[in-house]
């Protein structure tokens, strides 16, 4: 179990500014994309795209406190522009 979540925590950190997908992350730890949402939130405590979330967003902040005008010029960050965007963003994965 280690090795699959330590290997999703660093392709997670590695590509924050990417598109981060549930489905490429397990195949690139070598398990189910199941097996891994359920190991990563034992490991973890959080759903992994949630935790790629909160770090897309923990990282925007550190940008802007930092004193970067745009944060959504080169970085992928939760925007909700539709009305169903906040409701998708919570779904569990």
């Amino acid at each position: 179990m280690q090795g699959s979540i330590g290997k999703a925590l660093w392709l997670i950190e590695s590509d924050l500014g990417g598109n981060l997908d549930l489905q490429a992350i397990a195949d690139a730890c070598g398990v189910s994309r199941f097996r891994l949402a359920r190991d990563f939130v034992v490991a973890t405590g959080w759903p992994v795209m949630r935790y790629a979330r909160v770090r897309r967003l923990s990282r925007a902040a550190r940008r802007l406190a930092d004193g970067e005008q745009d944060i959504l010029g080169n970085e992928r960050v939760p925007r909700f522009d539709a009305p169903t965007a906040d409701c998708q963003s919570d779904v569990p994965q």
